[in-house]
């Protein structure tokens, strides 16, 4: 008897003993002076925990190695997998290398337009007070959309803008 105890303590006892324990534990858990609505509520608990965790959904995987879109090239930099080398672009145009410079050129690629379309008098007369000021010299002429007086026709005319209904342009 006493070889049976020493095989059985030597070949399953450890591990018997620990579950055993475990269920001592949940068996004294289960059977305490907690009231029995607050263990149906952890019992509840623990199995919706349990449910979500075998029932919950699988990540979508994408379709390609994300790792393998870009490789790193000397100096801890990456570049584009479908690049011939190792050029990385310093800039988009010759004379515009700073963002400062980049906006700038934009404004000035797009100031000069000669014509611009005003939908009422008041932004016409804006227009040419802004002239008259010096601030947008390129402008040529002005299309307006509402009904407007000769004032604004003869005001125009001194600083070299013409002043135009858009059915006249038409």
């Amino acid at each position: 008897m006493e070889k049976q105890a020493e095989w059985f303590l030597n070949e399953v006892g450890s591990d018997f003993l620990l579950v055993f324990t475990k269920m001592l534990f949940i068996f004294n858990f289960l059977f305490s002076p907690l009231p029995t609505p607050a263990l149906i509520c952890l019992l509840t608990f623990g199995t919706a925990i349990f449910l979500w965790l075998i029932n919950r959904p699988q990540p979508v995987l994408p379709l390609i190695d994300l790792d393998n879109q870009s490789v790193g090239i000397e100096g801890g930099a990456r570049r584009g997998a479908f690049q011939k080398n190792n050029d990385l672009i310093l800039y988009y145009f010759s004379d515009a290398k700073t963002v400062y410079e980049i906006f700038q050129r934009g404004l000035a690629v797009s100031a000069d337009i000669p014509v611009v379309i005003c939908d009422t008098p008041q932004k016409a007369t804006m227009l040419i007070e802004n002239v008259e000021k010096g601030l947008t010299p390129g402008l040529k002429t002005i299309i307006l959309m509402d009904p407007f007086d000769d004032d604004l026709t003869k005001r125009g005319e001194k600083c070299g803008v013409e002043v135009l209904s858009l059915s006249d342009a038409e």
